[in-house]
């Protein structure tokens, strides 16, 4: 198993419980990021929740396979990849430079930058 399958059926187990609180699986999957950086990314998650469990998930999943540093090639809208890059920026002086570095270049190939 790919540790981006690993990661995305993590996420969807744990995101995709209507009584899960959304920030908390931010905080578990993503406890990595800087503080800033998940705080946005933890914003953003439970408004998708709130409006759709399911397509959150799908999301907060998506997501974990870019920061695993193993993207899924599961699509995302331009949108999506400006909120990737954005939160990259917010914390990227305190991310592992591979990191940054690898979803910036996704972020460009999808015309986000």
């Amino acid at each position: 198993m790919r540790p981006s399958e690993k990661v995305k059926n993590d996420i969807l187990g744990a995101a995709g419980r209507k009584s899960a609180a959304p920030e908390r699986c931010v905080d578990e999957y993503f406890g990595f990021l800087p503080g800033d950086a998940r705080e946005m990314l933890r914003d953003l998650f439970s408004q998708k929740h709130e409006t759709d469990a399911e397509d959150a998930a799908e999301w907060l999943a998506t997501l974990g396979t870019i920061f695993a540093h193993d993207y899924d090639d599961s699509p995302l809208s331009l949108a999506d990849w400006q909120t990737v890059r954005d939160i990259v920026a917010c914390g990227a002086g305190e991310m592992d430079i591979d990191l940054v570095s690898y979803i910036m270049d996704l972020v460009m190939e999808h015309k986000a930058l």
